[in-house]
């Protein structure tokens, strides 16, 4: 592995949403009632596929985002950034703008080239289906406002709620996918052979808390967003099911707009470093039905081979 850690910096304004985003991301929902807005750093610690992620919570209270700049030592080395901002407050639309152009100026003297993914936050489900509502106008200009700021660096937007777990998963998981490109190379050929064998779609891999971690989809059918979704939510479920101590569901299919594969397996504990992932979860869709009984008899050697491609990765 070229690079062993990485830095992730989770900004924006006071009560934008940031640390609801990652306490829900980790399902401890039941911390949300309590939450004070963040003073100062909060630090996370994730080990995924063998790479360690620092992930730095700033507060986003004046005081602290003046702090921020203070300490070049704070952004120096970011290798991701989230900026996530209350898409519900069009009042605040422009101080987004100064603080996201002023970290941009920042980054530029101090030769830091993140990867930008904006969280267009508190975007829930009734107000985004709401026709009439005034969201979409809200998204339209909050879009057009970073991107006149972005001074010519890549950006990704992403609507995201903590009503709906899905939205929080992709947005994290389009980051990560970014910046762990190793593994991501590691797998690509080996999703590649089983679409053309079988004709599918799409194939998604995914941590036992429902993180992105490869995917390679076609560019003529819907199977990215259905895996996503399908995906997502199903390792939600499967987790609960551990959790009430009903077991893991180790295959299941379902039918809809095609066919959609979701299988589970388990590295050993010698094969996972202390504090590693253990379980993960495998999404194949095909759009043809006439794809399944391919799908389904060369699955269970796939699955194999991505577990020990996994192994292998982690021994590096």
């Amino acid at each position: 592995m070229s690079q062993k850690w990485f830095k992730i910096l989770f900004l924006g304004l006071d009560n934008a949403g940031k640390t609801s985003f990652l306490l829900s991301l980790e399902n401890k929902y039941s911390h949300l009632h309590s939450l004070r807005p963040t003073k100062g750093l909060y630090k996370y610690e994730y080990k995924i596929l063998g790479f360690e992620i620092n992930l730095l919570d700033f507060g986003g209270q004046k005081i602290y985002r003046e702090e921020f700049f203070k300490k070049p030592e704070n952004y120096i080395g970011t290798d991701l950034l989230f900026f996530v901002i209350d898409i519900q407050d069009r009042r605040r639309f422009a101080e987004n703008g100064e603080f996201f152009e002023k970290l941009l100026d920042e980054f530029e003297t101090n030769d830091v080239k993140p990867n930008i993914i904006i969280c267009f936050h508190k975007l829930d489900p009734d107000l985004m289906t709401d026709p009439e509502s005034y969201i979409h106008d809200n998204i339209q200009i909050a879009e057009r406002l970073f991107k006149s700021k972005s001074n010519g660096r890549e950006l990704e937007f992403f609507q995201t709620t903590i009503y709906d777990y899905s939205s929080l998963a992709r947005a994290f998981s389009s980051g990560l996918l970014k910046i762990i490109k190793d593994f991501k190379k590691v797998t690509e050929t080996i999703f590649a052979d089983f679409m053309n064998k079988t004709n599918a779609n799409g194939v998604c891999l995914l941590s036992e808390n429902a993180l992105i971690l490869s995917d390679l989809y076609d560019k003529k059918s819907e199977a990215q967003e259905i895996i996503e979704i399908i995906g997502t939510n199903m390792a939600q479920m499967s987790q609960k099911l551990i959790e009430y101590n009903h077991g893991i569901p180790e295959s299941i299919e379902i039918k809809m707009k095609g066919w959609s594969f979701f299988r589970t397996f388990e590295l050993e504990d010698k094969d996972v470093k202390e504090g590693g992932m253990k379980r993960f979860y495998l999404i194949i869709y095909s759009e043809n039905p006439k794809n399944f009984d391919k799908i389904n008899e060369l699955l269970t050697n796939f699955t194999l081979t991505v577990a020990n491609t996994l192994k292998n990765f982690l021994k590096e």
